[in-house]
């Protein structure tokens, strides 16, 4: 079977320079705009407590930053941000919220900024999807983004951001071949005891 290819709007971040007010061992600036969105990768910014015990009492200072430089001038208009997240077993064993909030910032010439995209108000727990914003489209070479607060007190943890236009273009669908070591069967209902068995019908 053949697979078409999916239309989707052009990520202009995509694998472009970025500049990060600081960031932590392995989760440098690049990462957040790569692609990724494994929950364990991403733009972390560093722990920044000193003294002999400093990964046992840790801290992150806020705000921080990542800029982000396009290849080009580029007409925006919407923008997409991944935060680092729970999944729901942990969450309801922490039983609070996690969340960060921030705000996203478009510029021509890297000083005069404008806000596009501002959760700086957000309360509510990040389950994995990203929260996207449109806005009315304009020309920037400069994208922003400032965490402010971070419920977890971890400073900025964000998997991904993506800055669009209305530009679009066409994705190739490739197969991945199965795993053979994760193949699950069927399980032989034989080797199950009757008392086990609930039958959806008679």
């Amino acid at each position: 079977v053949e697979l078409k290819a999916v239309e989707r709007y052009v990520n202009y971040a995509l694998n472009q320079p970025v500049k990060v007010t600081s960031a932590a061992k392995g989760h440098d600036g690049g990462q957040l705009v790569d692609g990724n969105l494994d929950r364990d990768n991403g733009w972390w910014s560093e722990n920044t407590a000193t003294g002999p015990h400093r990964e046992r009492h840790r801290e992150y200072a806020l705000p921080q930053s990542a800029i982000v430089a396009l290849e080009k001038t580029r007409t925006v208009d919407h923008v997409s941000v991944l935060p680092y997240y729970f999944d729901r077993e942990r969450l309801e064993r922490y039983g609070r919220p996690r969340f960060q909030q921030f705000f996203v910032e478009t510029s021509m010439d890297g000083k005069n900024w404008k806000t596009v995209f501002d959760e700086r108000k957000n309360i509510k727990t990040t389950f994995g999807d990203p929260l996207e914003r449109w806005f009315e489209p304009h020309e920037a070479k400069f994208v922003k983004l400032t965490v402010t607060y971070n419920s977890m007190l971890s400073g900025a943890r964000i998997i991904e951001m993506g800055v669009f236009g209305p530009q679009k273009e066409f994705q190739a669908i490739m197969r991945k071949p199965a795993d053979p070591g994760k193949i699950v069967f069927p399980i032989n209902m034989s080797e199950i005891p009757p008392e086990k068995i609930d039958y959806l019908l008679d």
